[in-house]
C-alpha cells in the first residue's frame, strides 16, 4: 500500500481482533523499531473505530510476544535497514560472518526478510555466488547501499519460493 492510503469501513470479528492483536504484539517483540512502531499505531486507529462490543477486544487478547531481549537495538535497527533497502530495491554491500566467524563481504539484492522463531533471515540474491543465499541477521557486522537494482528475471522472490518448492517436493 502506498503511504496514506484510506481502506473503506472494515468490520473485525472478536477473532480477527485478536489475530490482529498477538501479530502486532509479535512484531513488536521480535521486529525492527519501525515495524513495532507502525504495529502498534495501525493498532491504536484499529481500537480507535471498534464497536463497543468488541471496545474490550484488543485487551482481552491472552497472547503475548515478550521481548527478553531476543533482540538487540542493533539487530531491530539493520531489520529496519535490510526492509528498506528490499522494498526500495537497494543492493547492500554486506559484511558477513559464517557460523565459523569467517567474515566475507558480498554485494546483495535483499528480497526478503523471514522470521524463524529464532531468528531473522536476508534472502537476497548473492553477486558473489551468482545465486540465492540466505543471510542470518544477528551474523551481518555491516549493511552499506550499494546502488539501485532493477528487478530481474531468475533473481526474484518469486523465482526463489519456486526453487524451494521444487526441492520440498523432492
Amino acid at each position: 500500500m502506498r503511504s496514506g492510503y484510506d481502506l473503506p469501513p472494515l468490520m473485525f470479528t472478536r477473532d480477527e481482533v485478536t489475530a490482529l492483536v498477538a501479530g502486532a504484539r509479535m512484531v513488536r517483540g521480535f521486529g525492527g523499531a519501525a515495524m513495532a512502531l507502525a504495529a502498534e499505531e495501525a493498532l491504536s486507529k484499529i481500537a480507535a473505530v471498534l464497536p463497543d462490543a468488541l471496545r474490550d477486544s484488543p485487551a482481552a487478547v491472552t497472547v503475548h510476544a515478550l521481548d527478553a531481549g531476543a533482540l538487540t537495538a542493533a539487530d531491530r535497527a539493520m531489520i529496519d535497514r535490510l526492509d528498506r533497502a528490499a522494498s526500495g530495491h537497494r543492493k547492500l554491500a554486506l559484511r558477513y560472518r559464517d557460523a565459523d566467524g569467517q567474515t566475507t563481504e558480498r554485494v546483495v539484492r535483499p528480497l526478503s526478510l523471514w522470521f524463524w522463531g529464532k531468528v531473522w533471515t536476508l534472502i537476497a540474491w548473492c553477486e558473489l555466488r551468482d545465486d540465492f543465499r540466505m543471510f542470518r541477521i544477528d551474523r551481518i557486522a555491516g549493511a552499506e547501499d550499494a546502488g539501485p537494482f532493477r528487478p530481474e528475471p531468475g533473481k526474484s522472490l518469486r523465482t526463489f519460493l519456486q526453487s524451494h518448492a521444487c526441492r520440498r517436493e523432492t
